[in-house]
């Protein structure tokens, strides 16, 4: 006979899918039939197998999120490109306040958001366009901005209304930073001296909130590590490094003769000196060879 088998997961499942049951197959099965058993027995093979995989692929998908959160992957932040400024009506006659603001990139998407006292009835001219004139003081809508922006704010709900301007723009990129070490190594890579390391940080979109200062490496050691961090209004940030390997001190020489002298100081024959050099940190390059 034909029997239709009908597969129903659990009651979680079927409310989050938002139906009873979610897979229908139709099996030839012939009562008292070893045939029958079988087709019912690969069937259900079939969907054990089908939940395996789409047990496998939501975990992958959570390995990749884990994976791109390791690896520090930002997500677009956000930073006030004007504002939080607060604007209050002080007097019968309700008077324009003005505002100048630059920011460092247009191609980026900006939010002006509003929120102040009730009917505090505000009026925003931006660049010489109306952007809100309406009772209801809160607003979130996007605005286009130049590099250098005049707002005029007008608060005519009555002395004591206020309303709070903010914009806000999103910041997708990393900012950038370099270093340089001053005065630059040696051919075999070392200095002598003290080193500077001074890093330049900039940012396109939203500017430098802060670059890590000069740092000047005054200690011998091989490999010494000097990081410098770049961070953005938005949040981003951005890191390099460069080595330094510093030695300042010299390196140490023993002579030696063969033979040795007579108590006196004195050799009646030829001497050959011998020269022992050592250094602790970077090494010895050159050393003098014996003379006679």
């Amino acid at each position: 006979m034909l029997a239709e088998a009908v597969v129903c997961p659990s009651r979680a499942y079927r409310q989050a899918q938002g139906s009873d049951c979610f897979e229908r197959e139709t099996i030839n099965v012939r009562k008292n039939r070893p045939d029958g058993t079988a087709a019912i027995a690969a069937w259900r093979a079939r969907l054990n197998l089908g939940s395996t995989l789409r047990l496998g692929q939501r975990r992958s998908w959570l390995l990749i999120f884990l994976l791109l959160a390791l690896l520090g992957v930002s997500q677009a932040g956000t930073w006030n490109a004007f504002g939080p400024q607060n604007y209050q009506q002080t007097t019968p006659t309700p008077q324009a306040v003005t505002s100048t603001f630059s920011v460092h990139s247009t191609a980026t998407t900006y939010t002006l958001v509003v929120t102040g006292s009730t009917n505090a009835n505000p009026l925003i001219v931006l660049n010489g366009k109306t952007v809100v004139n309406q009772t209801n003081p809160n607003v979130s809508q996007n605005v286009t901005l130049a590099l250098n922006n005049t707002i005029s704010v007008t608060v005519r709900g009555g002395v004591g209304s206020s309303v709070t301007v903010t914009i806000s723009g999103v910041d997708n990129d990393l900012p950038t930073i370099t270093a340089s070490a001053k005065p630059g190594p040696n051919a075999a890579g070392w200095n002598n001296s003290n080193v500077t390391v001074t890093f330049t940080c900039a940012d396109k979109t939203s500017g430098v909130a802060s670059c890590t200062p000069p740092v000047t490496v005054s200690t011998d050691g091989a490999n010494q590590v000097i990081k410098g961090t770049a961070t953005d209004l938005a949040g981003n940030t951005a890191s390099t490094s460069v080595t330094i390997n510093l030695d300042e001190t010299a390196p140490n020489i023993t002579p030696s003769q063969t033979p040795a002298a007579d108590s006196f100081g004195w050799n009646n024959t030829g001497v050959t000196v011998n020269f022992a050099c050592s250094d602790a940190t970077s090494g010895v390059k050159t050393c003098p060879a014996p003379t006679r």
